[in-house]
């Protein structure tokens, strides 16, 4: 069977990607597909390695790779108006690999509609599966899938209340990242955390407060794609705040009223990790950076009470100790301060952190301990398998 994957990559990692390997712009469409796969970023082609094994054909496209797409379209003849260039050189593809079973991978970029449009125009696609992992704001789209898979329990029951078909698929790490990088190098971060700040409603609002809050009270380094610049009239009202910093929240909004007060505290707060970050990394060199970090944390998205990431997996698929939020669910995964360290408060928290560092024997043991587990149980081979199983059962359904 013929799987096509469609998604895309954030805008920043495409940026960094040609910005390292400028000389790829004008390489053919294999050279530039083969290395951008080969830096192993999000899912990468992690599918089509593991489901090739199950006697399937997967081509995973990234859309919004223009060098890498506009090169296809050339290489294949096919013109396009350089105004919808994402959507048509993707319906070129889609047309030309014939697909049985179509992976949708971004439900915000690719709409109903457009779904609907390429089922129209390949008659061939018995099952369209999409992909919902972050909070929505329009369930249009899940209407054009044959089944939502998710690593988020609580949409799966959101999709079944809405008579969508959903399966619960966790996240996984592919074992070939290992192969990548510098297994002997020195652990030479003791406190690390890399991922995304997403201020909007579900998204990373608590994380953000609690790296905030850890700046303050460890060594902490951070590599995000947080960036905030406050305007003119922002600067002067942080220095205001910071002025008045011997007196209480409520001594602040008597003078300036408590919204103003809020959002002075929430702007110092932006511009204080705006300050204390690196340059987010992604795919090789993320993976990099957890495996040469001593303890790395990890903490979940607002809108879920599971443990569902994909951070559980790569951090201590690499070989570290992962210290995540604790999560109802978590010993499904990982066997609680054994395999992972969990903390429920900021100040459990900070009370493991300084343990770690104190115990260098017992953070070693955790961080093997949960390689161990990832590598045996959490693989990508795994989790290929059970999308088969998915596959198969709603094909004959």
């Amino acid at each position: 069977m013929r799987i096509i994957r469609i998604t895309t990559n954030y805008k920043s990692y495409l940026k960094q990607f040609y910005n390292r390997h400028n000389e790829l712009k004008s390489k053919d469409y294999i050279t530039q597909n083969t290395t951008l796969m080969s830096d192993c970023y999000g899912w990468a082609n992690f599918w089509t390695l593991n489901l090739d094994e199950l006697g399937y054909e997967v081509w995973e496209v990234v859309g919004n790779a223009e060098y890498l797409q506009k090169k296809w379209a050339s290489e294949n003849s096919v013109n396009f108006d350089k105004s919808n260039w994402f959507n048509e050189i993707i319906t070129a593809q889609i047309k030309h690999f014939n697909p049985d079973i179509l992976f949708v991978n971004d439900y915000s970029r690719f709409s109903f509609d457009f779904i609907n449009h390429l089922k129209n125009i390949c008659p061939n696609i018995k099952l369209v599966l999409g992909w919902c992992g972050a909070p929505y704001r329009n369930s249009k789209v899940f209407y054009s899938y044959d089944l939502i898979l998710s690593n988020l329990p609580e949409h799966i029951d959101e999709f079944k209340r809405l008579g969508l078909n959903s399966e619960y698929m966790p996240h996984g790490f592919e074992s070939s990242v290992l192969d990548n990088l510098k297994l002997d190098k020195e652990k030479n971060y003791s406190f690390t955390f890399t991922g995304s700040i997403v201020e909007n409603k579900g998204f990373h609002n608590k994380r953000k407060k609690l790296l905030y809050d850890l700046l303050n009270e460890t060594n902490l380094e951070i590599w995000t794609n947080f960036n905030t610049k406050n305007n003119a009239i922002s600067t002067k009202l942080i220095a205001l705040y910071n002025n008045c910093n011997n007196l209480s929240f409520w001594k602040l909004a008597s003078i300036f009223g408590s919204k103003i007060s809020n959002k002075i505290k929430n702007m110092q707060m932006n511009e204080s990790l705006t300050r204390n970050s690196y340059q987010a990394v992604y795919g090789n060199e993320m993976y990099q950076v957890l495996r040469d970090s001593k303890i790395t944390l990890n903490n979940h998205i607002d809108i879920t009470e599971n443990a569902s990431n994909m951070r559980l997996f790569e951090a201590t698929g690499v070989g570290t100790c992962l210290i995540t939020d604790w999560k109802k669910n978590i010993s499904e995964f990982f066997e609680p301060d054994y395999e992972v360290v969990t903390y429920k408060t900021v100040d459990e928290l900070l009370s493991k952190i300084k343990y770690l560092h104190n115990n260098e024997n017992e953070r070693i043991k955790i961080a093997e301990a949960g390689q161990k587990r990832t590598l045996k149980n959490h693989n990508f081979k795994n989790r290929a398998m059970i999308l088969d199983e998915f596959i198969r059962k709603h094909l004959n359904s």
